[in-house]
């Protein structure tokens, strides 16, 4: 008996260049911020980590935008008809039960519960992120008025770490 494979790709091309970069950029992220941080708190090259983590921030802005983007695309699995299933949540929430949840190709309809969560993090940490920038760097696409605004900083660092 022979069975026979087949391959298929069912997310594009921009979708999995756009989850790259993500990724990428939220990993130089965390490197470019650790580094400047524990290992160079002061001086040229903390300042020179702290400009990558800003531009890392802005790849990963730019990407992280496209990628909300494409929720609005006629791509089946990219847009948000394949990825917010309301009927299904509302069913498991009312039986509280998993069982019968089916679904035929891309993200399970309950995962894609949590990577809205996932997507909530994100913007919130680039939100703040644009913050920071514009309060301790005088850079970003905040209002310039906010330089040096320090009663900020605590708030915005705690909830841009925790992202």
């Amino acid at each position: 008996m022979s069975m026979t494979i087949e391959k298929k790709y069912i997310y594009c091309f921009r979708v999995r260049l756009l989850h790259a970069v993500i990724a990428l950029s939220i990993f130089a992220l965390i490197a470019t911020a650790k580094l400047a941080s524990h290992y160079f708190e002061t001086g040229k090259v903390a300042h020179f980590f702290w400009s990558l983590h800003i531009t890392w921030g802005y790849v990963f802005s730019l990407a992280l935008v496209a990628r909300i983007a494409l929720l609005f695309s006629d791509d089946v699995y990219a847009s948000w008809r394949g990825f917010i299933h309301l009927s299904v949540w509302q069913k498991v929430v009312s039986t509280g039960s998993f069982k019968g949840v089916v679904w035929s190709w891309g993200h399970h309809p309950l995962a894609s519960l949590a990577y809205l969560g996932v997507y909530f993090c994100m913007l919130l940490s680039m939100m703040s992120g644009f913050l920071l920038a514009r309060i301790e760097f005088d850079r970003g696409l905040i209002l310039s008025k906010y330089y040096d605004e320090l009663k900020y900083v605590v708030e915005f660092s705690l909830v841009h770490d925790l992202m």
